[in-house]
């Protein structure tokens, strides 16, 4: 609840909590953690006590994940990661949102249940890949992979691979900009965007990860928010289709409404653009070194590890992205933005926004900055 849902990167964002409470409550039982995260801000005993721990699991195991759900999906994979190593377990990871899952996977699921619950041995689900991911080709939701058969997660066969900040608003893969300059936007509503053109068939199946060196002008603290977006090379951002209508003409207009950024209201949620990460920066600084990954951060939040900036201070900080199975073409563009506030703010009308933190000037500085992609084989 504390990392994924309530203080991803230790920013605060009440939002879907506060909706739940509001949708959900009856007789005032129901605990309102949007309220009790104001007064609890670090990661204490009350949010410890809400930390499933998976690795007591003794039974067989059929999780499932969806890259596309911001709230559910780094806690799911996280959870399946801690799963016993010899327990029996299978993780298949879908292209579309929860929901429509429920109904078009039951055979699958029901199989699952046969062999565990009525002991039907003979129906070879042991035969079922250990993991089924899916891959997403934004823009196009007839290009994407499904069921996808490997044997682990995280991939053994990923390589990650450096993209370095570059003064010309590039990401270079090669040498890192040996300039030492920056570049610098308003702490409350800017933001700085760099990409990298894709040259040949790419697919990018993991975690996206955010090394900054980093300067705040005017604050002793800043929220970081960073995106990966992909778009054509004229700039237009692509979307996966998370919930599909069978009817080939809606499914054609609601296409070209989201090329064409004019998708209203909370029909934003029938579309995913991409992974992205937040980051306070006085909690990147409490960082867990034995949990942490070349790819992933993982933070203590503890208030006695907070860390505050100090005038002029330059301070490098890590900045995890949810996970996500991405396919990209030649010619493909990825867009990696670095802002003030969230970059695609989630879109429910009327949700309660993050408590954002940010004053003044944030600045980038280019030297010891990069991206690190997960990249595989098309």
């Amino acid at each position: 609840m504390y990392r994924d849902v309530q203080f991803m990167g230790g920013i605060h964002d009440p939002g879907i909590a506060a909706q739940i409470t509001s949708a959900f409550a009856g007789q005032g039982r129901l605990e309102d953690m949007a309220a009790t995260g104001g007064t609890n801000r670090w990661l204490n005993e009350y949010w410890v006590g809400k930390i499933a721990r998976p690795e007591m699991i003794s039974c067989p195991v059929c999780c499932v994940a969806s890259w596309t759900r911001a709230t559910h999906t780094t806690g799911t994979l996280r959870a399946y990661g801690r799963l016993h190593p010899t327990l029996a377990k299978w993780l298949r990871i879908r292209n579309t949102q929860e929901w429509p899952d429920l109904y078009s996977y039951q055979p699958d699921l029901m199989r699952f249940f046969d062999r565990y619950l009525r002991d039907q041995r003979d129906n070879r689900w042991e035969a079922t890949p250990p993991v089924r991911l899916s891959a997403l080709e934004y823009g196009n939701p007839e290009g994407d992979i499904v069921n996808r058969a490997e044997l682990e997660w995280p991939l053994k066969r990923t390589e990650y691979r450096r993209y370095h900040l570059h003064s010309s608003g590039k990401l270079v893969s090669d040498t890192p900009d040996d300039a030492d300059s920056t570049v610098s936007y308003n702490a409350a509503s800017g933001c700085t965007a760099f990409t990298y053109s894709f040259t040949e068939d790419m697919g990018t199946t993991g975690y996206f990860m955010a090394h900054l060196d980093v300067s705040c002008q005017g604050h002793e603290d800043m929220d970081i928010f960073v995106q990966i977006e992909k778009t054509d090379s004229h700039g237009w951002r692509k979307g996966s289709m998370e919930l599909r209508p069978e009817n080939t003409k809606v499914k054609a207009l609601l296409l070209r409404m989201a090329d064409w950024n004019t998708l209203p209201g909370a029909m934003g949620l029938l579309f995913h653009w991409g992974p992205d990460g937040w980051l306070r920066v006085s909690h990147g600084a409490d960082k867990d070194e034995e949990l942490s990954t070349e790819y992933q951060p993982y933070f203590k939040h503890r208030e006695e590890g907070m860390k505050k900036l100090r005038e002029g201070e330059v301070r490098s900080v890590d900045t995890g992205l949810r996970p996500c199975g991405m396919l990209w073409k030649a010619g493909d563009v990825l867009r990696f933005t670095v802002s003030g506030k969230p970059v695609i703010p989630f879109p429910i009308p009327g949700l309660r926004p993050a408590e954002i933190d940010n004053q003044g000037t944030h600045s980038t500085h280019f030297r010891g900055s990069y991206l690190v992609a997960p990249h595989l084989p098309y």
